[in-house]
């Protein structure tokens, strides 16, 4: 048992002198793993991991001492001295030996690469991390560019190769780090060199005076002034005045060229100015022959009061005699057999918006207010293929006067005026037959009073006329004329 313990103990002694020790220990304890100059007395030596005692820590039971971490580590998996075997023993901080540990001499980490530094344990911090310390410790870049380096190295790294390194434009004399004036800065910079867009050679540009060299650039596109000629050559300024002188010849061709194209077009131009004149007049001419035409229908339809109220009860001629005061030009009465004209302008507008359009409101003889109700694209059964039209009852000046349900001795004719000039006068088999229709009013569907604001139909007609038919009678108005009148009494 004697030599097995001096077998242990020399390779504990063989092992610290030799800065190794068993792997399973390397990774769990924390003991001083430097390289030591000479040799290492024994008791500075922890019995767990082999190494030179770090924070030395001894035992009440038996006097050991062990590093601090490894004791640690002892007592967390087995709580007995590993000496002596002791359950529950105690340990304290042993200052003595820890000043021992501190006096050993090291060598530097980096004696390898080529350190020579030689001292105590207690040295070694400030060695490292002095600026005048080891110049092969890892230091970090004082600009905290992220970069770590030897400070043998530092020097030139914050001289050339650091990218927060203070630095001047060598163009504009403008400071900032590195990175900012090679990348952004130098993107503005109005001294910055940039090449010409012409490729023109010259180097040197400053990128503030670009624009006065483009225009100055002998590799500068440029248009021949003949272009609008017709020259297509593509110039740039060095060639410009060689191409004036070489090609004039080329150039009065093409004017004269051109001056003969643009006679014929003035030519064309008067041409189509006369045609342009010649059909204002004929439409003038077919505007005061439209002018003409409605003053003739309207002098057709001159009132007559007497006959009005010869054919009246005593109740209605009061009424006409009223209504025979009115100035206003919305109301129309009318004698028998004489029509009431009215016209839709913009047909093509009211036929494409599916608008209802309202005639002005005329009195019947009888004293009743209506107007005509016109759907230029049709309504019902006629929708899309025909102008449906109705008569529509309002309220009155003279309801009061007049009986209700309405009572109308006649029926009512409503038919679409012609308007070419051909058919003017014509009769015969040739002669177009005008769309109408009758509307009758019934005694026995009567009407009702009409209230304030309101619009009665008292009778409608849905296929009243087809579109083709009445947009053939259009003459070159975009519009329609209707005319009311009475078969056999009178309006």
């Amino acid at each position: 048992m004697a030599d097995k313990s001096q077998k242990q103990k020399k390779t504990v002694k063989i092992m610290a002198l030799n800065n190794t020790s068993p792997s399973k220990h390397d990774s769990q304890f924390n003991g001083h793993s430097h390289n030591f100059v000479g040799k290492i007395p024994e008791e500075l030596v922890c019995k767990l991991c082999s190494k030179v005692l770090k924070e030395p820590r001894q035992v009440v039971c038996c006097g050991g001492h062990y590093c601090h971490d490894c004791i640690k580590q002892r007592i967390a998996t087995n709580y007995s001295c590993p000496n002596c075997r002791t359950a529950n023993f105690n340990h304290f901080r042993d200052t003595h030996f820890e000043q021992r540990v501190n006096m050993l001499k090291i060598h530097c980490p980096h004696y390898k690469k080529g350190c020579r530094w030689t001292g105590e344990i207690s040295a070694l911090v400030s060695h490292l991390k002095s600026p005048q310390g080891c110049v092969y410790e890892a230091t970090p870049c004082p600009n905290k560019c992220g970069q770590a380096l030897q400070r043998k190295d530092l020097k030139d790294h914050l001289a050339k190769q650091c990218n927060l390194r203070r630095v001047k434009c060598q163009f504009c004399n403008h400071e900032n780090t590195y990175q900012v004036v090679t990348g952004t800065h130098f993107t503005v910079c109005p001294n910055y060199p940039v090449k010409c867009p012409y490729n023109c050679g010259q180097r040197g540009i400053k990128r503030s005076e670009l624009n006065k060299h483009e225009t100055q650039c002998p590799n500068k596109p440029t248009v021949c002034p003949f272009q609008s000629a017709g020259c297509k050559v593509q110039l740039v300024q060095k060639d410009f005045n060689e191409h004036m002188a070489s090609y004039t010849q080329h150039h009065l061709d093409l004017v004269t060229k051109s001056f003969d194209t643009l006679k014929a077009r003035a030519e064309n131009a008067e041409r189509e100015l006369r045609t342009a004149k010649a059909e204002v007049e004929d439409l003038q001419k077919k505007e005061e022959y439209g002018r003409q035409f409605t003053e003739r229908k309207l002098k057709a339809i001159a009132f007559n009061a007497d006959e009005l109220v010869k054919s009246c009860s005593e109740s209605q001629k009061v009424g006409i005699q009223s209504i025979r005061s009115l100035t206003d030009e919305s109301f129309h009465i009318r004698e028998i057999g004489q029509p009431i004209i009215f016209q839709l302008i913009n047909y093509s507008e009211y036929k494409r918006s599916n608008k209802v359009w309202y005639s002005a409101p005329f009195y019947v003889a009888n004293g009743y207010k209506m107007c005509l109700a016109v759907y230029a694209n049709g309504t019902g059964i006629g929708k899309g293929s025909c102008v449906s039209i109705a008569l529509c009852l309002m309220k009155g000046e003279f309801d009061a006067q007049v009986a209700w349900p309405v009572e109308l001795p006649f029926h009512l004719i409503v038919e679409i005026m012609k308007q070419h000039e051909e058919y003017e006068g014509s009769s015969g088999a040739n002669a177009p037959q005008n769309p109408r229709t009758y509307m009758y009013f019934h005694s026995d569907k009567p009407q009702d009073k009409v209230e304030d604001g309101t619009l009665l139909e008292a009778r409608k007609c849905e296929n009243f006329a087809r579109h083709d038919l009445v947009e053939d009678w259009m003459l070159f108005y975009d519009a329609v004329t209707f005319q009311v009148s009475a078969e056999s009494e009178f309006l």
